[in-house]
């Protein structure tokens, strides 16, 4: 069944708009689902793909949404920002550093941005799993600001798929490394995802759920 809801899968690793109509939910990352026919799978409510707001960690930071350790608090952009602020990391003129600046500074080698950047990685090939695992899609595809960081992104990225898959055959089996695909930093994948729910309205969350 989940193989005729998609064939791919497009993770965008940034803040993006909320269903239309669905005001109070946050914005977070988001999972695009598109079925066989070219068409966007939206789920009962139009939340469908809403994965920034699946709890990863119980005793991760509190998200926007209320809830504790979801994906968005530990990997998004801001999360990433916000963790090296906590940890006292400055750039050189003193002010805390930007997300991209948080992967350049790991990629040079501080330990605490390592550390950071390693945290965030380990939870997202998690992520990245849990969606091949529910939806047997035939790629995983993560695009968005985050990833715009290049080598200091993907390698991290790429080494915590490899941890997964060191100690489970199931893991490697489902998920090599040629599932998950970045896409290149020209490629804004949030304006083209607003493009697309924009050509392809579904059902929507109203007020109180109804």
């Amino acid at each position: 069944m989940t193989r005729n809801i998609a064939a791919a899968l497009c993770l965008l690793l940034c803040a993006a708009s909320p269903a239309a109509g669905a005001a109070a939910a946050p914005r977070s990352e988001s999972a695009v689902l598109r079925s066989p026919d070219g068409r966007l799978y939206r789920g009962a409510h139009g939340m469908a793909g809403e994965i920034g707001h699946i709890p990863m960690d119980p005793a991760g930071p509190r998200c926007v949404c209320g809830a504790t350790g979801c994906l968005e608090a530990i990997a998004a952009g801001p999360a990433i920002s916000a963790a090296a602020a906590r940890e006292n990391i400055r750039t050189h003129s003193g002010r805390p550093p930007s997300t991209k600046e948080v992967f350049s500074l790991a990629a040079g080698g501080h330990p605490a941005a390592v550390a950071i950047v390693d945290h965030a990685a380990g939870f997202l090939s998690r992520a990245i799993y849990l969606l091949l695992m529910t939806y047997d899609v035939e790629k995983v595809v993560l695009g968005g600001g985050v990833t715009q960081s290049g080598d200091a992104f993907e390698q991290p990225l790429r080494n915590a798929m490899k941890a997964l898959r060191a100690n489970s055959a199931l893991v490697a089996s489902m998920m090599p490394d040629e599932k998950a695909g970045i896409v290149p930093p020209h490629f804004h994948a949030g304006v083209m995802g607003a493009v697309q729910l924009a050509l392809d309205p579904g059902p929507v969350l109203r007020q109180g759920g109804e």
